[in-house]
């Protein structure tokens, strides 16, 4: 009888002892035993704390009996984020440690509730382990480390990949016109990618005959390459490519190759103010030197059509062209013979300046083209009254 009163008391004590170490411990003020000195202030103070008392933390873990978040503790909290916090009164920490009047070993309260009506500063930080978040709190008063609460990991978010966005292809080719297998520029320096970079520019040109004439991929800035061109129109597509690959917009550009020599005839019909008219035929060549600047050479023959004055002519013209566009000017000189009255100025042989205004209306540069004109001459003998001893007119000019 007396071993079974005894059991039943030893029950008792535990389930006594059980019920004060679960019951709810509230604290009114920090600082009467705290876990480290002096008070923190900043978070130097803590970092202190951390690397002064290594085995007292240690220790403190073992008697939460999470002996194995110590060490993830001490590795994680050199790059924690350790945020400043304020505990109001009615919240509750799972356990504190402490030193007795901040002497003697470490010690654990559990279940422990802040009751005063001021909140308390703190510093907290989150241990990960073991899939779970241990959200640890220190205050500033006593440095007493302790524990909120315990939570799952939240899942990383992770961000659906962006949208590659193409790259912007920008591209000319110069000069648009010019001789027969002289350099055409293919420049795509200009391309750029809004989300990335430009890493290679393809670039094919096809000839009038329809054969590939370049076929490259550039992959150095500043994308500029030239190839000879043909005779005739030459298309070329260009496309920037970026950093993942994407093909951005293709760019059609066109050149023009034309023959350095080209044939021309004309028919023009002249007047002089006697008044007297000549129908006239010229034929000869156009030697381009560049894409705007070219010679002509031209003879031919002229029949009066009407007037009192004046023979049948022979021409001989040499004359300097300048293109710009679909217009041109000319100046040269220029041979009117005659078998008419060497004594009359209106009938003799002439040395004359000529000068044209035109523009071509039809027909690309490259290719059979014609071109309207006026035209004036004037001997050099004759300067002094070009109104009446000039020749003025207009003519059609095709190039073949």
């Amino acid at each position: 009888m007396k071993t079974k009163l005894t059991f039943i008391g030893v029950c008792i004590v535990l389930l006594f002892g059980c019920s004060l170490a679960n019951a709810k411990q509230t604290l009114y003020k920090l600082g009467n035993s705290p876990f480290f000195t002096p008070p923190l202030t900043s978070i130097a103070d803590l970092n202190n704390l951390v690397s002064s008392v290594p085995e007292d933390i240690k220790a403190g873990f073992a008697l939460a009996g999470l002996p194995e978040l110590y060490q993830p503790f001490m590795n994680q909290y050199p790059d924690a984020e350790i945020r400043e916090i304020r505990v109001a009164k009615g919240e509750t920490l799972a356990w504190m440690l402490y030193k007795k009047n901040g002497k003697g070993p470490v010690r654990i309260t559990r279940n422990v509730s802040w009751g005063a009506d001021s909140p308390f500063k703190a510093y907290e930080l989150d241990i990960d382990y073991n899939g779970s978040r241990y959200v640890m709190v220190i205050p500033f008063a006593c440095g007493n480390l302790a524990l909120r609460e315990v939570s799952n990991i939240p899942a990383p978010v992770v961000e659906p990949p962006k949208e590659n966005l193409p790259p912007q292809t920008i591209a000319f080719a110069l000069p648009e016109t010019a001789n027969c297998n002289t350099p055409a520029t293919v420049d795509a320096r200009k391309s750029n990618d809004p989300d990335g970079t430009v890493e290679k520019v393809s670039i094919t040109a096809t000839g009038p005959d329809g054969k590939v004439v370049l076929d490259t991929v550039l992959t150095e800035k500043p994308f500029v390459t030239d190839f000879a061109r043909p005779c005739g129109k030459t298309t070329i597509q260009v496309t920037a490519v970026d950093n993942l690959g994407l093909a951005g917009n293709t760019v059609d550009l066109a050149v023009e190759g034309v023959r350095s020599t080209r044939l021309v005839g004309d028919v023009a019909f002249m007047r002089q103010f006697d008044p007297s008219n000549w129908a006239v035929i010229r034929t000869g060549i156009e030697h381009y030197f560049t894409d705007s600047f070219s010679v002509l050479a031209l003879l031919g023959g002229g029949a009066k059509t009407g007037g009192n004055i004046g023979e049948p002519v022979f021409v001989a013209d040499l004359l300097a062209k300048y293109s710009y566009g679909d217009a041109f000017a000319a100046v040269g000189l220029g041979g009117w013979v005659s078998d008419g009255n060497s004594d009359n100025k209106l009938e003799d042989n002439d040395l004359d300046v000529v000068t044209e205004l035109g523009y071509r209306v039809c027909g690309d540069p490259g290719d059979m083209n014609f071109s309207v004109f006026a035209e004036a001459r004037f001997g050099t003998d004759e300067l002094e009254n070009v109104a009446k001893y000039g020749k003025y007119g207009i003519g059609l000019r095709v190039q073949f």
